[in-house]
């Protein structure tokens, strides 16, 4: 950051320089010139060491800490499965996530076979990171799309093929 500076006057001779030095202003590493005087370079403080080693612990502990909460909600179960086949008639859909919902902000809406689209009644009680819906089903290709607000405030969606047999 600063230069090193070595401070000497012209003089005749090297007896008259060391007499017209100051006993301070010779080589000093890290020296920077101020008003015609040689001043040391400024050293960090013990207390600003302690600050930065401290921010960087923080921020390092930050880093390493588990992050469960701050995780948006993903799939991991779901039935009927993905790419499943399930009977005709009355099916009990449950999916489950790896974190808390919240089942008021969420949304399921079921695509049949024909496309058109029905948003289906999540039910209210159960575990907090699951959603379960009844529907009855006729044979065909179904898409569930859901959409669900996690506890960290962010919508994920996703989707869940299957076909209904007869």
């Amino acid at each position: 950051m600063f230069q090193r500076v070595r401070v000497q006057r012209a003089c005749a001779s090297d007896a008259e320089a060391a007499l017209a030095e100051p006993p301070d202003s010779g080589y000093h590493p890290g020296a920077r010139r101020y008003r015609g005087n040689t001043l040391p370079l400024d050293r960090p403080t013990l207390a600003r060491q302690s600050a930065v080693l401290a921010a960087f612990l923080v921020t390092a502990s930050a880093a390493l800490l588990p992050r469960a909460a701050a995780a948006h909600a993903i799939l991991i179960a779901s039935q009927p499965p993905q790419g499943g086949t399930v009977a005709a008639g009355a099916v009990a859909i449950h999916l489950q996530y790896n974190s808390r919902i919240d089942r008021v902000r969420s949304r399921l809406t079921l695509t049949r076979p024909d496309h058109t689209q029905a948003t289906l009644p999540i039910a209210a009680e159960g575990a907090p990171d699951e959603m379960d819906t009844t529907a009855t089903l006729t044979p065909g290709p179904y898409v569930l799309r859901w959409q669900v607000l996690a506890i960290d405030g962010h919508i994920t969606r996703g989707d869940v093929t299957f076909t209904v047999g007869p």
